[in-house]
């Protein structure tokens, strides 16, 4: 009979699988490019998980500056852009209740910076 630890450790690589699986769908079918970088990001956080699932299962501990490096891999790349950073809504004071009518009108939006 198999031990709890190798249970749950089963149930975390099936469902590390199953998440993967769905991203890279994503990755290749998403409706647009924001989605597919989004989609990279996360399969760049389910490597993480992998690796530590390897570690938990194997018990070996000589990956771990690979989590490290994957890890600051994820934390530096530049950010996805948002659909929000285009589509910004600004205080209108012709539609604001007169309780606000003395607030600052803020600058209309400017597009978003890309690389």
């Amino acid at each position: 009979m198999e031990t709890f630890e190798q249970v749950v450790l089963y149930i975390c690589a099936g469902v590390l699988s199953a998440s993967l699986l769905l991203t890279m769908f994503r990755m290749a079918i998403g409706p647009n490019s924001i989605d597919r970088v989004m989609s990279l990001d996360t399969i760049s956080a389910t490597a993480q998980c992998g690796v530590a699932l390897y570690i938990a299962w194997t018990l070996d501990t000589t990956p771990i500056p690979m989590v490290l490096v994957l890890a600051l891999i994820t934390a530096l790349e530049p950010p996805a852009p948002t659909p929000a950073c285009r589509t910004a809504t600004w205080y209108r004071p012709d539609s604001a209740p007169s309780s606000v009518d003395r607030l600052p009108v803020r600058p209309p939006p400017t597009p978003c910076r890309t690389r």
